[in-house]
């Protein structure tokens, strides 16, 4: 369960202070499939910047399984995030130096306790299960330099998957996908959830709308729950 308890960011400029999250309250349970809409610059990009441990509250705070990220270091929730959660940002990046392959088993890589056991996979082979689940397999000996903004995007959730996590972010993840590959990523957020992951997704595609549990809006910082009914 991942709990966000009065939760809040302001930014401090020169001039002035604004909230760019404003007092949001989130509980998640296993299996919950939450999308946030809003208008660019609501502030939904940080609040799940804030949700995966990647930037501070300056007001309240965030439970992972009833423990505060706020109550251990840097490194923990550096290690939370390898572990556990799977982020899809906005601003997709791969290692130019790296191969698709590579990139996609990273996480892999550096992960200290790696203990899942719902694949019994090797490394090597899951990495290419989740390229060809994402239908990039066959790029997996290219770099990214050789790639177009749609097969980054794909490989990058390839590489969100790879340690298996237990809760997925995503930042406008059909950004830069046409149609067939959108409806594949939003599948495959539909089976991450059935298996009983939390995925919570920041978007302004409409269709979303129609397949998320919950959904909520977000407008000048402040989170509200939507009605269903309403939309």
């Amino acid at each position: 369960m991942l709990v966000a308890q009065n939760l809040s960011k302001i930014f401090h400029r020169k001039k002035d202070s604004f909230y760019a999250v404003k007092n949001a309250n989130l509980t998640l349970f296993d299996g919950d499939f939450v999308s946030v809409f809003g208008e660019s610059g609501s502030g939904k990009s940080t609040l799940l910047k804030m949700l995966s441990g990647m930037i501070s509250p300056s007001e309240g705070n965030i439970l992972w399984n009833q423990e505060s990220y706020f109550a251990h270091d840097d490194i923990w929730r550096a290690e939370l995030r390898n572990e556990f959660i799977g982020i899809i940002p906005q601003e997709i990046f791969l290692l130019n130096d790296l191969t698709v392959l590579q990139n996609v088993l990273l996480p892999r890589t550096i992960a200290k306790n790696f203990k899942k056991t719902r694949s019994a996979l090797s490394a090597n082979a899951y990495a290419i299960s989740l390229l060809e689940r994402l239908g990039v397999a066959h790029l997996a000996n290219e770099f990214a330099q050789n790639l177009s903004g749609g097969e980054i995007r794909r490989i990058a959730f390839a590489r969100a998957l790879m340690n298996e996590p237990q809760i997925i972010i995503a930042d406008e993840p059909t950004s830069n996908l046409d149609d067939e590959n959108s409806r594949l990523i939003l599948k495959i957020f539909q089976e991450e959830s059935q298996k009983g992951n939390i995925v919570i997704v920041a978007t302004h595609d409409e269709i979303l709308k129609n397949i998320s549990q919950r959904i909520y809006f977000m407008k000048r910082g402040v989170l509200s729950e939507v009605d269903s009914l309403n939309l």
